[in-house]
Order: C-alpha cells, then structure tokens, then sequence
C-alpha cells in the first residue's frame, strides 16, 4: 500500500510539474515582463492537466483595477509565448467551468501576429473565432459597414467576456 501512495504522489507530482514548466511558467513571466498584467491571476494547464495538444486558461482572480483590455492583452502576450508550440485547443475557464474554445491554430496565428498587427482588430476579431464547449459556434462573423460590424464585434467582445468570468466573478464578491 505504501509503495502505491508513493507512486501516486511522484505521478501527480510530476503531472503538476510539466504544467508548470510547460504552462505556467511562461504565464508568471509575463506577470513579471509587463507591470500591467500584476493582479491577473490565471492558471494555464493542460486540459484535465495530462493532456497536452489542449491548454486550459483558467481564471481565478482579478484585481478590480483590472479592465477586458488587459486580459485581452495577457492572452494574445501568452499566445506570442507559446507561439512555438502546437495545440488543438485552447480552453477559457472560470475556476475549471469550461465556458469556450478557439483552435489552436488560431491562437498560433495571434501569437505570430501579436507583435505587428493592431491591437483593436485583434480584440474585435476574437469573439468570432471562439467556439461554445459543444463545438457551436458561439458568435457570429458579421458583415456590412465598417461601423456596424465594428459594433457588433464589440458587444460580442464585451459578451465572451461577462461569460468567461465577469457574471461569475461578480457573484463570488457579493
């Protein structure tokens, strides 16, 4: 019985220490490179934390002088750090609720992007990229004038962001 337990505790000590290396290291880095992203606090894992083609970005808290925009930014700053790795999925959670998904080859191509292309068309595009956890999609892709769309774009931004952790977050400080 005590070598099974031994067992066990190395197994899960060694699961919990390829995440770290893998994952989450690169996302305390990032806390530390850019000042605006302290008070974010994310815990970046493998899905179910052994499978490695899906990553797991999972909130757990945030300062309240925090705004969409930084965590807009910290997600497409841990896509350009993970950008040499390949993923099928990339899942957001609150507290490990899985809410949505964008492939893998999306949040690549933000990484290899993020340096160059503009930061609000980044923002505004996203939302059409994400996908509901049965594998819907969970916003439209918008057409017509420049403004309108824009709009649209903004309000589904503004919605991925209240389901992933606002309306949940708010509760919890109730």
């Amino acid at each position: 019985m005590k070598k099974i337990t031994l067992l066990l505790t190395l197994v899960f000590s060694l699961i919990i220490f390829l995440n770290y290396v893998n994952l989450q290291s690169s996302f305390n880095d990032l806390i530390k490179k850019d000042i605006r992203n302290d008070g974010i606090h994310l815990y970046t894992h493998y899905d179910n934390f052994i499978n490695p083609s899906i990553i797991n970005i999972n909130f757990w808290n945030i300062d309240n002088d925090k705004t969409m925009a930084d965590m807009d930014r910290i997600i497409f700053q841990l896509a350009e750090v993970l950008v040499d790795k390949t993923f099928e999925k990339v899942i957001f959670s609150f507290r490990f609720d899985k809410k949505y998904f964008i492939k893998g080859d999306y949040f690549k191509k933000i990484g290899e992007e993020f340096s160059y292309q503009n930061k609000i068309y980044l923002i505004r595009s996203f939302p059409e990229k994400l996908y509901k956890m049965d594998g819907s999609k969970a916003f439209s892709t918008w057409t017509g004038g420049l403004l309108g769309v824009m709009t649209k774009q903004m309000e589904d931004h503004n919605e991925f962001h209240k389901v992933w952790y606002l309306e949940e977050w708010a509760k919890l400080k109730m």
